[in-house]
């Protein structure tokens, strides 16, 4: 690649000085072709220093870009025009043609972090070098060397504090670490849900929806449209990795689940990995990692999808040593682009002796138990409850465990419905009749009128007054079920109506024989 604001060395120049070009470009391209300019330009000028580049154009270049930035993004005609008012020293770097390299780089990697952390350490080398270089000079004056070496070492501290956060792995004092520059992560979904570079694991039962439910938060991600309910900050760039659909089938998933519009917004943040791209699978135990790590960096991707787990590791997914080769795997992969991987998975089967019983719940239902569900940020279980889907929050590490959600899978393949709680609709349904009980005051009502008034069915009306009565909210004149029973609302009961049993009398009321 051509440099454009250095001339090559020539064979008596001293080593070239330790630099970060790459990085600095990639930075500095990123925050040229981001969507969201400001905040990425932000959170670089909290990482970074102008002083921490070392080519002078991408100086000029960091300094100028808050005076191009619109709500658009970095006007780079704007740009141009800022690095021109020195024109001797921008077409001396290169000028429009360096400037369009530098975009360029924007699309090589979306980890701002770890690109800053390579600039700081690269200044902190150029500045270690510089401080030696004056040392050997005063060294060569001893008089002056001692009358030095107090500043000498206190240019060393200095040193080291202010390039802490660059340096590799070292424990970080309390002082170092409250004075650290560091990168507050992206929410992709509002609250601590989830965001840049956390994981997530969704476990359940085979057959349950949980590909599809995954696929729905994908393109919610991609799209920036709701996802069940919780908002998505701003678009992601997502990544899928399934081995379970053909593309066939991925392809008319898609078509049943989603509105064209909606698919149409994805368009640029969302790629799909089928088992077809994928012949000889993929295994994040060995080498298939790297692949996925070069994927994540070539396409930008925020988020990465891996459906099953189980056919993504050549190994038990009860073994502890492939579950924590699997752990450390991921959070290689995390670290060096970012990125937030969500697995799917499976539940522990039922033990034979116990038949549909689960075999266990909570986290332990999940197969790999702890080592699994320790070495992720969320845990989303899924289970089934007669014909819905209950989806509960075990873990959320980073904020609060929003309450489960009840799910309805249409018949005909369309998206996933979010629907109210069983338990709060009978509290609702209950409390519809009691208001109607409580307006037909002391006449009370029979189970038919009861029916016409609530719109309920006979069978539900019923096993909600029998709870009601329970309760003691309710009395009726009759047995149970007696179809000239009427019911009144407690506090309309009249004396024959509590006659005998507290509030149901098992005989026929003298009200009713013929």
């Amino acid at each position: 690649m051509t440099r454009h604001d250095v001339a090559p060395p020539g064979l008596d120049d001293p080593p070239p000085l330790p630099q970060a070009e790459d990085s600095e470009r990639a930075v500095l391209g990123l925050i040229l072709c981001t969507r969201d300019a400001g905040e990425t330009l932000r959170q670089a000028r909290a990482l970074l220093q102008s002083e921490d580049f070392f080519r002078p154009l991408h100086r000029d270049l960091f300094d100028a870009m808050p005076r191009a930035l619109t709500p658009a993004g970095v006007d780079l005609s704007l740009l141009h025009l800022e690095l021109a008012k020195d024109p001797e020293r921008y077409e001396g770097a290169g000028g429009a043609l360096a400037l369009t390299t530098i975009q360029e780089y924007g699309w090589t990697s979306p980890n701002l972090e770890r690109h800053a952390a390579l600039i700081r350490a690269a200044r902190r080398k150029r500045d270690t070098i510089a401080l030696a270089r004056q040392m050997d000079a005063a060294s060569r004056n001893g008089d002056q060397f001692e009358q030095a070496m107090p500043q000498f070492i206190g240019a060393l501290k200095e040193l080291e504090r202010t390039h802490t956060d660059a340096l590799g792995p070292r424990a970080w004092s309390v002082s170092t670490l409250l004075d650290a520059r560091l990168q507050e992560p992206r929410a992709l979904f509002p609250g601590g849900l989830l965001s840049t570079g956390d994981s997530l694991l969704l476990a359940g039962d085979a057959g349950l929806g949980k590909s599809r439910l995954m696929l729905e938060q994908a393109v919610a991600l991609a799209s920036g449209t709701p996802w069940l309910g919780f908002d998505v900050a701003a678009p992601a760039r997502v990544g899928v990795v399934t081995l379970e659909l053909t593309r066939f089938h991925l392809q008319s998933r898609l078509k049943r689940m989603f509105l064209s519009p909606q698919l149409e917004a994805c368009e640029g943040w969302l790629w799909f990995l089928t088992r077809e791209d994928l012949p000889e699978g993929l295994d994040l135990l060995t080498t298939g990692i790297a692949r996925l790590e070069q994927w994540c960096l070539d396409t930008q991707l925020q988020v990465l999808q891996l459906d099953p787990l189980s056919r993504l590791m050549h190994g038990s997914v009860e073994d502890n040593e492939h579950l924590a080769l699997l752990i450390r795997n991921l959070d290689r992969l995390r670290d060096a682009t970012g990125v937030s991987p969500e697995l799917v998975h499976h539940v522990r089967k039922p033990m034979p002796q116990r038949g549909s019983a689960p075999a266990s719940e909570g986290l332990a239902a999940v197969r790999g138990g702890t080592v699994l569900t320790a070495g992720v940020n969320a845990v989303l279980l899924l289970e089934r409850r007669d014909s819905l889907r209950k989806l509960s929050f075990e873990k959320v590490s980073f904020g609060p465990e929003p309450d489960p959600l009840w799910l309805a899978i249409p018949k005909d393949g369309s998206a996933t419905q979010l629907i109210q709680a069983p338990d709060q609709k009978s509290a609702a349904n209950r409390s519809r009749i009691q208001e109607a009980l409580v307006q037909a005051g002391e006449a009370g009502l029979s189970r038919a009128e009861i029916e016409s008034a609530v719109g309920l069915v006979r069978s539900t009306i019923q096993r909600h007054l029998e709870a009601l009565i329970e309760k003691g909210q309710v009395c009726s004149t009759g047995a149970r079920g007696d179809h000239y029973s009427r019911y009144f609302a407690s506090a309309h009961a009249s004396p024959a109506s509590i006659a005998g049993d507290a509030f149901v009398s098992e005989q026929m009321p003298m009200d009713y024989e013929e």
